[in-house]
């Protein structure tokens, strides 16, 4: 998969069709400086923009592999644009994540990527729904408290420890963020 040449044509395409979108996944964890091997693109979208995604990805010779209430799935049968998966914000917690989203330029391109807080709540969400998501998501929230501990980035512990409550994780925002850490923000 040729991420640039993916992006350039589902990003100018959602710019003109007005589409409200966040990157998250591995590719947003890239531009934390936080590396993963991922094979796929990952984008949060309103469940409002859903059908009109599915037509401009269509446009762009991707295919529907899955379409559900809360998750679509593309994929397309030219190797340079790959797999594309899109969340589908339905409640007020997804779209806010989508309005304080923030505009990066990579490869020349402006895309909105969801803040770090939102791509640990957006994990926590996952692996609170699909245990077989737990080791890969984990390891991922691992990785930007790596980069919030080493002062890479700057995180709102608050707001992370509101989506363990969320998702009823506790245990594991203790685990890894740690008691001394509750209800704190570096900065």
């Amino acid at each position: 998969m040729d991420f640039k040449e993916s992006l350039k044509g589902i990003i100018k395409k959602f710019h003109e069709e007005e589409i409200d979108f966040a990157l998250i996944g591995a590719f947003a964890l890239l531009q934390l400086g936080i590396e993963r091997a991922t094979r796929d693109i990952d984008f949060l979208i309103s469940d409002d923009d859903t059908e009109k995604v599915e037509k401009i990805m269509h446009s762009l010779t991707y295919e529907t592999v899955q379409m559900k209430k809360f998750f679509s799935q593309y994929h397309s049968p030219l190797k340079v644009f790959g797999n594309v998966d899109f969340i589908h914000a339905t409640g007020a917690t997804g779209h806010r994540i989508l309005k304080d989203a923030r505009s990066k330029t990579v490869f020349g391109l402006e895309l909105k990527t969801a803040l770090p807080e939102d791509l640990i709540g957006l994990k926590v969400l996952a692996y609170a729904n699909d245990p077989q998501r737990e080791e890969r998501d984990k390891s991922d929230i691992h990785k930007i408290n790596e980069a919030y501990r080493n002062g890479k980035i700057i995180l709102d512990l608050k707001k992370i420890e509101r989506y363990y409550k969320n998702f009823e994780k506790m245990d594991d925002y203790r685990q890894l963020w740690g008691e001394s850490h509750q209800g704190g923000e570096n900065g």
